[in-house]
């Protein structure tokens, strides 16, 4: 037994290059499959333990009203609710130089949504207050200055003062993405939030509560049985009265949950190849090197060996090959894969730094099916060959021989061929198992850097398609509701003033979808169509054909259609910002890729809503820069808020250099995968051919045209799994973009023609750079092998 362990481990060390190709192939699948899938539960765990020490609620229950003592006994009585923390919110202005900020105001909780003190302490009397640090990035306010908020209404029923010191930074789990809320009774979105002490207000009652629900310990916010408890809670908590909002409403869990949720999606996606092409790599590997060995195998079968054993042999050098892989794989894929990731998101979310913990089942599942793939085919190679007697298993195999292929049947071509080009053709179609081996490897690795490419584009040109295509306008003013003409006038008028004289009105209010939770949907009204294409552009993705609003339907954006999974003349049950239900019937779906938009021309908005139509937003298209004109749009008491598309193109930037990081690990990975196959299949393919180079290099063949002769095919090839590569990865594209996406965002579905070709370049520049390195072997191939014969 001893001398067989040694020939085990000799046939290792002189079979080092497919014992590697072997390891490094699992190495990878593995490490991708288990970084990739160790992300999405690790972001799950860190935004968990965050919620738990922060004791983050679980329900947020606001009442216009206020609570009373009833209402705190009613939800006190529900058996799902643990604890309960009541606070004051209001929003107001702060005035800066340029621009007017629109901040929420919260009462500060010491034990449900506690905050996480950056800097400074907490407000110790009610002219104290701590800030998002966002609100610091936004203005030139810094801790020991004094703010001052103003307000539309007599801020002394609301306020004891309307004057703070910042005295602190603070960070809230409510609020751990850049998303803020959007303000209905200013209008506009929220840009930060300050926070005072509960006696810096003096409101006659608390407006809002936040509850926190019994649930097991070690529980996960994410979990299918968390939110079973969260809608068993919820719904016991319904009031005439009262908005109750779950964990799932809330824009940064929701936004951080999702974003997690299409990690792990993509994970489900991209190991698949890896580990089929591992597979046939794997086989031709393993296959190669049994039928090296044929003569070994007679030998050993004759002096008695069983075949149990002999398999035993090729397996455990199979499975070492794969367990080292699968370990190293481990390894690497969670030291690098969930930290790369996060560290990407964490432009998007606040949360402390990621700690990574081993996902067992993850582990377990990776180094199984890598080792199980490997047996399989070594197994299947092994059986195979057995099947021989030893007496032709000792005697060395015959050479595949040589057919007519189908081109030699076209004469016209077949005779324009030189003499090289016919041994070409002829040695591909000889080596079938080569040929599709070859072509189904590069079809997945060509697939992959397209979908890297394909991810890169789509996301890439969101901001330019919305922006520049679908409005391209420049700046937005929210304004009061309720306008007449006659306080129009002004604003309409200082826009003249600045030679602003393409302007668009249009009333926009935040909706919702009865029976659906979907965040960022806006009820859109032009006041006139003539030259809303101007601003607006209600156009169909697919052939960019316009479409025009009537006065019998409403048109809705493409994402919000898919989310509701509604088409042409469904019918559409919405909610308005004042709570009025209205059903329509969608007429046009358009193309649109950040937030949701229903558009509705203002006769059917009147009818429907039985109020006289007033705009609340204009449109504007202008070249003058932002800090010289806000300040003087602002001074209008008409205008609530100025937006200008140049800060929001930013934002957008940022959220997508997030998932940029993401398409550039996957083009990494793709391009790894595609040099390790190519190097071990060119290799494997040398080792089948030696006595066939040899005898090329005896009739006086000089070694670039040995080098070319096998170049020629693996090029060949190359370009055909490439080019099918492209037709697989075109569709796994358009899964990965469906699976990728988060509500608010589309992704644009387009490949560029560059992606397609950097694809089939990137992988012909790595069959180049295997066939260099080949090359010196093919030097070193010795002419005596051609004096080997079968017999």
């Amino acid at each position: 037994m001893k001398a067989f362990n040694k020939l085990v481990t000799r046939k290792i060390t002189k079979n080092k290059s497919r014992y590697f190709s072997i390891l490094l192939i699992i190495l990878l699948g593995v490490a991708f499959y288990s970084g990739i899938k160790a992300t999405s539960p690790n972001m799950q765990i860190a935004a968990n333990n965050y919620f738990n020490n922060q004791n983050f609620m679980d329900i947020e229950i606001i009442s216009p009203t206020g609570f009373s003592e009833d209402d705190l006994k009613t939800i006190k009585l529900i058996p799902e609710v643990n604890d309960i923390s009541l606070a004051y919110s209001t929003e107001v202005y702060v005035n800066l130089n340029n621009t007017k900020l629109i901040i929420k105001l919260l009462s500060l909780s010491s034990y449900i949504n506690k905050p996480s003190l950056i800097k400074g302490h907490l407000p110790q009397n009610n002219q104290e207050c701590v800030v998002d640090p966002q609100f610091l990035k936004q203005s030139d306010f810094n801790i020991g200055d004094t703010v001052t908020f103003s307000s539309d209404i007599t801020l002394n029923t609301i306020l004891v003062t309307n004057v703070c010191t910042i005295v602190g930074i603070i960070n809230l789990p409510q609020y751990i993405s850049l998303d803020r809320g959007v303000s209905h009774s200013l209008g506009g979105e929220i840009n930060s939030y300050i926070l005072l002490n509960d006696d810096a207000f003096v409101l006659p009652k608390y407006t809002h509560a936040y509850l926190t629900i019994n649930h097991p310990s070690n529980f996960s916010r994410f979990s299918d049985e968390y939110d079973h408890l969260l809608k068993t809670a919820t719904e016991k908590l319904k009031h005439p009265s009262w908005v109750v909002l779950d964990i799932n409403s809330n824009a940064g869990f929701l936004g951080y949950k999702s974003d997690a949720e299409r990690i792990a999606a993509i994970g489900n996606v991209f190991p698949i190849v890896f580990f089929l092409v591992a597979t046939l790599v794997s086989l031709t590997s393993m296959t190669r090197l049994v039928e090296n060995d044929r003569t070994e195998i007679g030998t050993l079968i004759s002096l008695g060996y069983n075949r149990k054993s002999i398999i035993k042999g090729y397996l455990t050098y199979a499975i070492s090959a794969s367990l080292l892989g699968s370990v190293f794989g481990v390894i690497l894929g969670f030291l690098i894969f969930p930290r790369v990731i996060f560290s990407s998101y964490s432009m998007l979310y606040t949360l402390p730094p990621l700690v990574v913990t081993l996902i067992p089942k993850h582990v377990l599942f990776a180094t199984m099916i890598a080792v199980l793939l490997v047996s399989v085919t070594t197994y299947f190679v092994c059986s195979k060959l057995f099947k021989t007697t030893p007496a032709i298993l000792m005697r060395p195999k015959s050479p595949t021989a040589g057919k007519r292929i189908f081109l030699e049947r076209i004469s016209f071509i077949w005779k324009r061929l030189n003499f090289n080009q016919k041994i070409t053709y002829r040695n591909l179609i000889r080596y079938k198992k080569r040929f599709f081996m070859t072509i189904f490897g590069i079809m997945g690795c060509t697939a992959l850097l397209l979908t890297g490419f394909g991810l890169k584009d789509s996301i890439g040109d969101i901001s330019h398609k919305q922006f520049d295509e679908i409005r391209p306008y420049d700046m937005e003013l929210t304004l009061k509701d309720h306008l007449t003409q006659t306080e129009l006038a002004p604003i309409h008028q200082t826009l003249i003033d600045y030679e602003i004289n393409q302007i668009f009105y249009a009333n926009q209010t935040p909706l919702e979808v009865e029976d659906h939770f979907i965040r960022n949907i806006y009820l859109f009204v032009p006041d006139t169509q003539e030259n809303m294409d101007e601003f607006i552009h209600l156009r169909m993705r697919s052939n960019h054909r316009e479409i025009n609003l009537n006065d019998d339907e409403v048109i809705i954006t493409e994402k919000l259609a898919s989310l509701l999974d509604v088409g042409i003349d469904s019918q559409l049950t919405i909610v308005t910002n004042n709570q009025q239900r209205l059903t329509v019937k969608i007429g046009g779906i358009v193309e649109n890729y950040i937030y949701h938009y229903v558009y509705m021309s203002k006769p059917l908005y009147e009818q429907l809503t039985q109020q006289n139509f007033s705009p609340n937003v204009i449109l504007g298209k202008t070249s003058i820069d932002e800090a010289s004109l806000s300040p003087n749009l602002l001074k209008q008491p008409v205008v609530k808020s100025v937006r200008f598309v140049s800060s929001i193109k930013t934002y957008f930037v940022d959220m997508i250099e997030a998932l940029d990081i993401v398409v550039l690990i996957l083009i990494i990975s793709a391009e790894l995968l595609a040099l390790i196959v190519l190097f071990s299949l060119t290799n494997i393919n040398i080792d089948e051919r030696k006595r066939e180079l040899a005898t090329i290099k005896v009739l006086g063949f000089y070694d670039i045209e040995v080098s070319s002769y096998i170049y020629r095919e693996n090029m060949i090839l190359t370009f055909i799994g490439s080019i099918l590569g492209l037709i697989f990865g075109y569709f796994l594209v358009q899964y990965v973009l469906v699976t990728a996406e988060v509500d608010m965002l589309m992704f644009s579905r387009e490949i560029k023609p560059q992606s397609f070709i950097n694809s089939v370049l990137l992988t012909c520049i790595f069959a180049f750079f295997v066939n260099f390195i080949m090359h010196f072997r093919l030097k070193h191939i010795n002419m005596i092998e051609s004096l080997k014969n079968v017999e």
